[in-house]
């Protein structure tokens, strides 16, 4: 893999194993709780990351196949990658830009670790093939932001993680509280 895409992959991985490590410790009643009825657990959080994730490689790969007739992006993509993880890092909360990244499947835990570690052997795969030319390309889209290379598409997803592990925190101590 490129130095360009290694050191944002090595440092997704850092943080999802992490993630784990903490909440494999945490019962089942506090990975399930929700502070409001409406609002999310720690899992559906979790599986949210998973399928921005799933959604955005599914995406990445098709681009890949098609990377020949793909114009290079210039400074606008630049700027909308800016843009949004300022919005990633501010403390607003927002809607779900699609309904295909929302939680719905109350899978256990042990499932999602699963399907996160592959899903993230299947991302060291698709970007280990791709090549310098690819790297100014427009792999990867976002729904408000629009077109981002596939490194700009790596920050995002660290951004949306850092993003959801304050909502995490949130949820772990409404739920100490409502102890």
């Amino acid at each position: 893999m490129m130095p360009a895409l290694q050191k944002p992959f090595a440092a997704l991985e850092r943080f999802r194993t992490d993630l784990l490590n903490t909440v494999n410790g945490l019962p089942a009643s506090q990975l399930s709780f929700k502070p409001a009825p409406e609002a999310w657990s720690v899992l559906e959080v979790i599986e949210h990351l998973i399928l921005v994730e799933k959604a955005t490689l599914s995406y990445l790969q098709q681009k890949v196949s098609a990377a020949a007739t793909l114009a290079p992006l210039g400074w606008e993509s630049q700027w909308r990658c800016f843009l949004l993880i300022c919005a990633m890092r501010s403390p607003l909360k927002f809607k779900t830009p699609t309904p295909l990244v929302l939680p719905a499947s109350g899978r256990s835990l042990r499932e999602l670790q699963n399907e996160w570690q592959a899903l993230r052997q299947q991302w060291r795969a698709t970007l280990s093939a791709l090549t310098p030319a690819m790297l100014r390309l427009p792999l990867i889209r976002h729904p408000a932001a629009g077109r981002l290379t596939a490194a700009q598409g790596l920050r995002f997803i660290k951004a949306h993680f850092q993003h959801h592990l304050k909502q995490m925190a949130r949820i772990q101590q409404a739920g100490r509280n409502k102890s």
